[in-house]
């Protein structure tokens, strides 16, 4: 090998040595996003529980009505779930309701977001939907959360 050979030879060395470095600092920063996304799993499955929570003893007071009353004392029995209610794995007359009231107001909230606003309601609706677009979005992110949560089966 000649001496024009091995400055070649550093030279690609020195290149593999930055590619690398840049490699590891990519990677520093793959890992610090990391850190920030499970941080932020974490709040959001307290702040759900938190919520659950709240919906629970909402319930159990019989703020929520009486279907909810009876299927809260289900829950606390460990005889269905709130995700069992949703995805339609609970048969009872009571979850066959919340279903079906769901079903009415997100059928209602499609036709309002359909109707034709009055002139000079036109501003005001569309920041009206944007919002609801919104708080849909959520919801359906949370019930895609809700649909992935383990059910827990009531001993038969």
């Amino acid at each position: 090998m000649t001496a024009g050979d091995w400055g070649g030879a550093e030279a690609e060395v020195a290149r593999a040595q930055s590619a690398l470095q840049e490699i590891r600092g990519l990677i520093g920063e793959m890992h610090e996003i990391n850190r920030g996304l499970e941080r932020d799993v974490r709040e959001m499955r307290e702040q759900m529980r938190a919520a659950d929570e709240e919906r629970a003893e909402q319930a159990r007071r019989g703020e929520l009505g009486a279907d909810w009353e009876r299927l809260q004392r289900r829950i606390d029995l460990n005889q269905t779930s709130v995700s069992a209610v949703v995805r339609g794995e609970d048969g009872s007359v009571e979850a066959e309701r919340l279903r079906e009231h769901a079903d009415r107001q997100a059928q209602s909230l499609a036709e309002l977001q359909e109707a034709e606003p009055e002139e000079g309601d036109e501003d005001e609706m569309g920041e009206l939907f944007g919002v609801i677009r919104q708080d849909q979005a959520e919801l359906r992110a949370l019930m895609t959360q809700v649909r992935a949560l383990p059910v827990r089966r009531p001993e038969e």
